[in-house]
């Protein structure tokens, strides 16, 4: 084998490579000068000149908006409270546009009634489930007795304690003449669990047997498979990686429990970096990381060639995702303010003054809908004092357990 020496200039590779870095720093630096000057300067520009040239239609749209809403309102107030006095609506909107004082306090007083009414109606449903399982509770305990050798060998034969549960009481309430609501009403009862639990037929009384343990593991395989596939099919899986990535460099150099966690500057890009990740940020992300490089300080005519070429690498990612930022802000009528002339300010007064009328319609349109379904709802209920009247066949399906042969 060939074992000759080649000798290589360092010094022109690593000039090389420190005049690149230095370039992607400096374009860095440009792209985040330029976002800043908007975010300082345009925008608070904009926004002032905004409000001064469609102040009046602003203010408009405003009012247009909270009426409908407070209208709206109204309307939700009147239907609960012509519900609840047993009115029609025309009436309760004549008393709310009278006297909103009188309405406001009857409609307190008619809610605190209700209120007591169902507490009422909950504590005396509360004694009818009680007496009832109470009366229920021998005739059950007589049958888990009876059944203490089915359920063994049920148990042998694998079954669970809900399947035998459901097995023995499936039976239970047939001989009973139990309905649905009232088997729930009895499992959900302190007395009958306990009862239960003294037969070993409570979910949380399973045996944690080998079969079961099987079980979770081909469940936990098979759901590792399925991710597995996921994440290898999966269209964001690059953005996932390079989150996850950013996430745990940043995290070892920010974090408080790291060495220099009460520096300020740090602790305020931790920060940035928790936001960040919350909002999937790839290019947020990358921002942080190239001021946590300049931060550190690591450019050097000392640093390594790998070190600078990785540092280039990072600070064109992260102007590149500056620019991409920027690309957007650009189609903004913000973005470039400060330096419009009065001409071009016009031209965009003029195309922005058609989006600010078509705003404007488009709230006193959802005004006079609302308008319109209120008087609507009022002279319905003019015309027809009693509401509208349950049909028979209403009736009939409010019958507990009612069936009817059509045939």
């Amino acid at each position: 084998m060939c074992r000759e020496l080649v000798v290589v200039d360092s010094e022109s590779i690593r000039r090389k490579a420190l005049g690149d870095c230095s370039r992607a720093r400096t374009t860095f630096h440009k792209a985040e000068a330029e976002l800043a000057a908007y975010e300082a300067e345009d925008l608070p520009a904009f926004s002032r000149w905004y409000r001064v040239t469609f102040g009046p239609e602003l203010e408009a749209i405003r009012e247009k908006k909270e009426a409908a809403e407070s209208l709206s309102q109204s309307i939700w107030r009147i239907q609960a409270y012509s519900q609840m006095a047993a009115c029609s609506f025309a009436d309760a909107a004549r008393l709310l546009e009278e006297n909103p004082n009188k309405f406001a306090k009857a409609e307190a007083r008619i809610q605190e009634e209700r209120r007591r009414e169902e507490e009422e109606r909950e504590r005396h449903q509360e004694r009818v489930n009680r007496k009832f399982v109470g009366e229920i509770l021998p005739r059950l305990r007589r049958l888990l007795k009876s059944a203490r050798h089915d359920i063994k060998r049920l148990r042998g034969e694998g079954w669970s304690g809900p399947e035998i549960v459901d097995a023995l009481l499936s039976d239970f309430a047939f001989d009973e003449g139990l309905y649905a609501r009232e088997l729930i009403v009895m499992i959900q009862d302190p007395r009958v669990q306990a009862l239960l639990r003294d037969y070993q037929l409570m979910p949380d009384q399973e045996p944690l047997e080998e079969e079961a343990r099987e079980e979770r593991a081909d469940e936990s395989e098979q759901g590792a498979g399925r991710r597995r596939k996921v994440k290898a099919a999966g269209k964001e899986q690059p953005e996932d990686a390079r989150i996850k990535a950013l996430k745990r460099e940043l995290a070892f150099a920010l974090h408080p429990d790291q060495d220099g966690g009460d520096d300020p500057q740090k602790l305020a890009l931790w920060h940035q970096v928790q936001e960040a990740v919350a909002a999937r940020d790839v290019d947020r992300l990358e921002v942080i990381q190239a001021h946590l490089h300049m931060l550190t300080g690591e450019v050097s005519p000392k640093t390594p060639v790998s070190r600078l070429q990785a540092l280039t690498n990072m600070y064109r990612e992260s102007r590149n995702a500056l620019r991409r930022r920027i690309r957007k802000l650009r189609q903004s009528p913000e973005w470039g303010f400060r330096e419009l002339g009065e001409k071009e300010r016009v031209a965009l007064r003029n195309r922005l003054r058609q989006e600010v009328l078509a705003e404007r319609r488009r709230a006193e349109s959802g005004l006079r809908n609302v308008q319109a379904e209120y008087r609507e709802l009022k002279a319905r209920s003019s015309r027809d004092p009693y509401g509208e009247q349950p049909s028979l066949l209403d009736l009939f399906d409010e019958l507990d357990g009612f069936a009817f042969d059509w045939d």
